[in-house]
């Protein structure tokens, strides 16, 4: 199957579809209806939730197939163990270095970077590609994504923003810029999803690829069709 923040961006993505439809049928499919705003401006929300919700399993779903691939952290991107290396002596307390032994390093890893996603909250290509990089050594996450839509998706993101603050004062969402963005999200979302599959196999040098790159677009595609989405290995 794919990975499994890809399969949760379906589920989460799923609401939003739900919103559209609900809008669809009230309006009648007939743009210029403004007093239905407040249905694609939560979709707006909710959107952005599940982008960003994506890119936070994935950052971690990626740290536990490299832990379960490697037994040093200097076969680690010097990215990462300076991050790791500076998040340790920097700690307030003084016995945290202790915490390296044996395995340790793993789960003091994959602990300083949830405690980070915990915090993350702009999910823009900049902050995102500090992210990446420092938590796996990714140089460019941009490079993961489809180029004609990342300064799309930095404004969907401002969009959400702007949403959040002014709520119905803000700009109007059209229906159809909404699915057009669901559809940018989704395609990037799986783009991305590709291509960490990529990096991890490069990276730990494995025989197979850690999930099956092949994806639904839907998450009724997923559950009509599960069998499709079994063998986590390449063809």
């Amino acid at each position: 199957m794919p990975s499994n923040s890809y399969i949760n961006f379906l589920y989460l993505q799923k609401d939003v579809t739900d919103l559209t439809d609900v809008h669809f049928r009230i309006s009648g499919g007939k743009p210029g209806k403004k007093s239905l705003g407040f249905l694609t401006r939560s979709a707006v929300i909710m959107l952005c939730a599940a982008w960003e919700r994506f890119n936070e399993d994935l950052l971690l779903e990626a740290i536990d197939v490299i832990n379960r691939g490697i037994k040093s952290p200097n076969k680690l991107p010097i990215e990462v163990q300076k991050t790791i290396s500076k998040k340790v002596t920097g700690h307030r307390h003084e016995l945290k270095t202790i915490e390296m032994a044996g395995d340790g390093w793993k789960r003091l890893w994959r602990g300083f970077a949830e405690e980070e996603t915990e915090r993350f909250n702009t999910p823009k290509q900049a902050q995102l590609k500090e992210l990446f990089l420092r938590y796996l050594g990714v140089s460019d996450f941009t490079a993961f994504w489809i180029p004609r839509h990342v300064g799309k998706i930095d404004k969907f993101v401002e969009i959400r923003g702007e949403i959040a603050h002014k709520g119905s004062q803000a700009q109007y969402v059209h229906l159809r810029q909404l699915q057009a963005y669901i559809e940018i999200l989704r395609s990037n979302a799986i783009e991305i999803d590709r291509n960490m599959s990529l990096f991890l196999t490069n990276l730990i040098g494995l025989y197979e690829s850690p999930w099956l790159e092949l994806y639904p677009r839907t998450l009724e595609g997923y559950k009509n069709e599960p069998r499709r989405f079994v063998s986590s290995g390449r063809k």
